[in-house]
């Protein structure tokens, strides 16, 4: 059932996203660090029924409307946070635009590709995972530090629209953005 739901919102989020793809390349003008997740799929404050978003997405660039709209980790890091809870889950979507795998860095090592805007408290973790279509999700790594970033290269994909971030258990995670870079 997961697996059908998962489906049924990366369709809808392909058919509500009427405007092409930004393809801009790293480092050009429209790279540049201002391409932040646009739309909420899912959520659950700690151990609470999990709040999905799917049904009736709008186009590309409109408003949410429901549960959804005017959610705290949607858009630029501007300091509203989204408590996770312990146990706790969000899934963010970058409908109109897309993470990209930006390739080497400057010293060879890989370039950071993405960051999950967020304050930890002491001790707590998450698990961050990417999906390609909302329906597979790959285990990127853990978020244990705030303003993290993360390298699509770990999980051998080059594009990704989908962000998941689900407390360990501990509680004391905020999120207030994820940004493509």
């Amino acid at each position: 059932m997961t697996r059908f739901v998962a489906g049924m919102a990366w369709l809808a989020l392909q058919t509500a996203c009427a405007e092409p793809r930004d393809v801009a390349m790293p480092g050009s003008v429209a790279d540049g660090g201002a391409r932040f997740a646009d739309t909420v799929i899912a959520f659950a404050h700690g151990n609470e029924p999990l709040t999905t978003c799917t049904d009736a997405l709008p186009a590309c660039g409109q408003p949410m409307v429901g549960a959804c709209a005017g959610h705290a980790a949607v858009g630029a890091d501007d300091g509203v946070r989204f408590e996770l809870g312990a146990g706790g889950r969000l899934d963010l979507a970058f409908r109109c635009d897309a993470i990209r795998e930006r390739g080497p860095g400057g010293g060879g090592g890989a370039s950071e590709d993405f960051r999950v805007h967020a304050t930890l408290a002491d001790g707590a973790s998450a698990v961050v995972a990417v999906s390609e279509d909302g329906s597979v999700w790959r285990e990127l790594a853990l978020l244990a530090e705030g303003n993290q970033g993360f390298e699509l290269e770990r999980v051998g994909v080059e594009v990704v629209s989908f962000v998941r971030v689900v407390d360990l258990g501990s509680g004391g995670i905020s999120v207030d953005a994820v940004e493509a870079l």
